[in-house]
């Protein structure tokens, strides 16, 4: 899932706020991956956390070129 503004002048690559991503990936697994970009020392901008509000675990990451991805499971699946 990738954003979209009407104004582009609310486009903010590279995480803006902290609050917002760039990208965001749905996974059947959030931990998995996350376990796998602590070990390898990567990132992280917030450690897996429950949103029941839309019903996901998801955790976010900072890549080299500084862009904020979010990875993310479905909490019912």
């Amino acid at each position: 899932m990738l954003s979209e503004v009407d104004d582009k002048t609310r486009v903010r690559p590279n995480g803006g706020d902290g609050e917002s991503w760039d990208a965001y990936v749905s996974v059947t697994d959030a931990e998995a991956p996350f376990a796998e970009f602590e070990a390898k020392r990567v990132r992280v901008v917030h450690p897996p956390v429950d949103h029941d509000f839309y019903g996901n675990r998801e955790f976010a990451v900072r890549d080299i070129g500084a862009y904020v991805i979010a990875f993310a499971h479905d909490i019912e699946a």
